[in-house]
């Protein structure tokens, strides 16, 4: 019982937190991240039941052990983002995506997503490990954060199919980002099991929680970012083109060269070093 209160709660503060956000982000109507929130809900359930088993029971039989585990290691990201995804691509979502609301219904694609991962989780762990969940419930307050955080990166890595959606530039590069984002996410638990460099199995699974936090603590400020470059600001402040003299917002992800980073001019297409 304690497993499922945890369960419940965490859900809550998910709801509270990330989706006082992801309206905050959207803007109004509020109906319309609240409606993709809701499409997201059962579609965790949908890829593990209706695509991950069932192709995991074909390749065990298929594939030696040591290639189905790494063809396993990417069925989170391989499944589980095109599932996020569809609630994007669905006509009437997609059709009212604008660069303003773009990452703020992400978010709550990304909630919604998360939410019913927590419910299967909890389901499955009650059925098979039913011996788990009787401890109070504060016990699990690791089950509790992890799951927080996974709601927000959930939505967290879509945001780039998002905002490409809605400024009609081509999305296969926000597609690719999601999917190795999520590796990421997931690459200290795919460590565990191969244990390289003679690092133990413990370690590495010690090494999940901070490796997840910083992963939050990176998007999160990629969002800021994003947020602040909507109205011509960034975190990093701005760089003048030398080419044309106009001044553009730095970006987060230009190639950094020490003192300098690599990027281009919005304005002229140049690309140069910014001091």
């Amino acid at each position: 019982m304690g497993f499922l209160i945890a369960a419940v709660l965490t859900a809550i503060l998910a709801v509270l937190l990330i989706g006082f956000y992801a309206l905050r982000a959207a803007g109004p109507p509020v109906r319309l991240p609240l409606l993709a929130g809701v499409l997201a809900t059962p579609l965790h359930a949908a890829s593990l039941f209706l695509v991950r088993m069932p192709l995991h029971g074909v390749l065990v039989t298929a594939l030696p052990s040591g290639v189905l585990f790494w063809v396993a290691s990417l069925y989170a990201p391989l499944l589980e983002e095109p599932a996020k995804w569809l609630v994007l691509f669905l006509p009437f979502i997609r059709a009212r995506l604008t660069p303003a609301n773009a990452a703020g219904i992400a978010l709550a694609v990304g909630l919604g997503f998360g939410l019913g991962e927590i419910v299967n989780l909890a389901a499955l762990t009650m059925l098979h490990a039913p011996e788990t969940t009787q401890q109070a419930f504060y016990i699990y307050n690791g089950f509790m954060v992890e799951r927080l955080i996974v709601c927000f990166l959930h939505g967290a890595m879509i945001v780039p199919v998002a905002q490409r959606l809605a400024d009609g530039r081509p999305v296969w590069p926000g597609l690719l980002i999601g999917m190795a984002l999520h590796y990421l996410v997931n690459f200290p638990l795919v460590m565990a099991e191969v244990e390289p460099f003679g690092i133990g199995r413990g370690i590495w699974i010690g090494l999940a929680m901070p490796w997840l936090t910083l992963m939050a603590l990176g998007l999160a400020v990629y969002l800021v970012d994003a947020r602040r470059r909507r109205t011509g600001g960034s975190v990093l402040g701005e760089a003048v083109c030398e080419a044309c003299g106009t001044s553009y917002p730095r970006s987060l992800l230009a190639l950094n060269l020490g003192p300098w980073k690599l990027q281009r001019c919005p304005h002229c297409g140049r690309w140069q070093l910014a001091g």
